[in-house]
């Protein structure tokens, strides 16, 4: 199971200042409360933990997606492809989902299914006279496909 904690402004100020196990054990205590099981199971469920500081990331600098009035589509175009070679997923283009949450984690994991079934369907070869590699790239992307599938 994977846990996410997405804290900002003054509280994520807070947080900030603790060290990593501190931060930890503070998420634990307050997961436990929340879902009413001991500190000590969930801690003990606790595989790995991984904090990241987006205040003090030297290139996001606290920062977060957002788009200026009128320029919603501007996420749409943010997402397209490049020649169906280089595909493009994070909360930044999570509009081009129906139903799906901007500039949040569930927005960057629906962009990334999203991209994942845009690169498997680049591996379709458009006719196999075209491409002398066409059944190759069929059983790669058959592959691709069944891994996808499996993650979900």
């Amino acid at each position: 199971m994977i846990w996410i904690a997405y804290i900002t402004a003054i509280r994520a100020r807070e947080v900030d200042v603790l060290q990593a196990r501190q931060a930890v054990d503070l998420a634990l205590g307050e997961l436990s409360q929340l879902l009413g099981v001991t500190y000590n199971r969930l801690s003990a469920c606790l595989v790995a933990s991984q904090r990241v500081s987006w205040a003090q990331d030297e290139f996001a600098s606290g920062g977060y997606a957002t788009v200026a009035v009128g320029k919603h589509t501007s996420r749409d175009l943010v997402a397209q492809p490049v020649q169906n070679i280089v595909f493009f997923a994070g909360e930044h283009t999570a509009c081009v989902e129906v139903g799906s949450n901007v500039q949040t984690v569930h927005g960057a994991y629906d962009s990334g299914l999203r991209a994942a079934k845009q690169c498997i369907s680049s591996l379709q070869p458009q006719s196999s006279t075209s491409c002398p590699v066409g059944p190759a790239i069929r059983l790669q992307s058959r592959q691709a496909e069944t891994l996808y599938r499996s993650a979900l």
